[in-house]
């Protein structure tokens, strides 16, 4: 097992119960040992059941399994004799098949119903859902029956929490390693610092101190309107992100790409009045402000990222030849970018965004979200931000270098 540090290995000799698994901080190698395990299981068990690999997706588990043993070089014995096309259900390795699914919403239990598994490897498991977690203990039936997922941390509620964590001692079917940063001997010190400076608050104690914490109260724990709001900045607009509201506002806001970093440089609040009321607007209304409003930014925007549920106004948008893309609504890995960007000074909301900055303190997590074990904001008064949400996190892409530039020049500074 080439490459694997001393840590590494004790977990594996460790991992023999019929349920491992394995959390800890981002970078800190669960997944590289898993790959080793996965390899010498496939070499060395044989039997009727089936060998099962599971992720968020199946494009996931192409990303964060496959892709590293064909690639990396201390894999270059195995790669060979793996076959497996992206997204593929099934693939050999060393001859033996095994199968490959993702578990991402509730329906996904029925891929794996009526399987009978031996070996099976997982990905991600702390965004699985619960039912899909059932059905895969039901499925390891036979003697040797051998499941090892790796997940970073979750909420405090969360079922691998309560269910596997908190049972480790009383069920001898159950086995757990806790993985740090400095479980990694790879990491250069400079490396484990960016990774230091990308988290804050919930996020910094879940993905570097391998902490099961709760979300609660502020989303944005660091905001600081006295550091964080700052006169518009020159610069160039990068992107619009669009929050479309039926039965609650629209809002849209403007990502510059300033010398100090990025900003959110301009609000456009087309239904609220002067006096703080609502105006109900058409779609037809609507665009006709939003022509106006990108008429009067210092440059076009490279992207305008619209609410992935506003159908009627993105035919509105097109019928004007106006081009918008879906934004990306992954909420809690939008937070985090926000959240960890705020925190090391990198990005700023102008003052001339005063809807904005009202809204981003009364930002709450959703107390009944974390009972269920899941992390979710309340769905109340969050227009502006998650259209900020939007251009912010839609747009990395473009952004992503320039904050990377950044480093050397600000040591508060963060790789997103």
């Amino acid at each position: 097992m080439v490459g694997l540090s001393t840590r590494q290995k004790l977990a594996l000799n460790r991992s023999v119960a019929p349920i491992n698994l394995w959390y800890g901080s981002v970078r800190s190698s669960k997944t590289f040992a898993q790959l080793w395990d996965f390899i010498a299981r496939m070499t060395s068990t044989s039997g009727e059941g089936v060998n099962l690999i599971v992720g968020h997706s199946t494009n996931t588990v192409w990303r964060n399994f496959f892709q590293p043993i064909l690639t990396r070089p201390e894999f270059e014995a195995v790669a060979p004799h793996l076959h497996y096309r992206r997204n593929a259900p099934a693939g050999t390795l060393f001859g033996k098949e095994f199968s490959v699914v993702g578990a991402n919403n509730d329906a996904s239990w029925i891929s794996i119903q009526g399987l009978t598994i031996l070996n099976a490897w997982g990905d991600e498991a702390v965004s699985w859902p619960e039912s899909f977690w059932d059905m895969l203990l039901t499925r390891l039936s036979l003697p040797d029956s051998r499941l090892l997922v790796t997940c970073n941390p979750g909420t405090s509620g969360h079922y691998l929490k309560e269910r596997v964590v908190d049972r480790q001692q009383a069920d001898p079917d159950i086995h757990v390693e806790k993985f740090l940063l400095t479980d990694n001997p790879t990491l250069s010190r400079r490396y484990i610092e960016r990774l230091h400076r990308q988290y804050a608050g919930l996020f910094y104690r879940r993905m570097i101190e391998a902490e099961w914490v709760a979300a609660e109260g502020a989303v944005f724990e660091s905001w600081n309107p006295d550091v964080m709001v700052k006169p518009r900045a020159e610069g160039t607009v990068l992107a619009v992100g669009i929050d479309y509201g039926t039965n609650h506002p629209t809002a849209g806001y403007a990502l510059t790409v300033t010398d100090d970093g990025l900003q959110l440089s301009h609000e456009w609040s087309p239904q609220t009045n002067d006096m703080g009321g609502r105006t109900r607007l058409t779609d037809m209304e609507l665009a006709d402000s939003l022509e106006e409003w990108l008429a009067e930014l210092p440059n076009q925007p490279k992207a305008i990222y619209l609410d992935p549920a506003a159908a009627s106004f993105k035919e509105e948008l097109y019928r004007r030849r106006l081009t918008v893309a879906a934004a990306k609504n992954k909420v809690v890995d939008g937070i985090r970018t926000l959240d960890s960007l705020f925190t090391n000074g990198v990005l700023t909301v102008a003052e001339d965004c005063p809807r904005l900055i009202n809204e981003i303190p009364g930002y709450r997590w959703d107390p009944k979200a974390t009972e269920r074990g899941n992390d979710a904001p309340i769905k109340e008064e969050d227009d502006h931000v998650d259209a900020a949400r939007y251009a912010v996190f839609s747009s990395r892409q473009f952004w992503i270098r320039h904050v990377e530039s950044m480093r050397d020049r600000t040591p508060a500074g963060s790789i997103m």
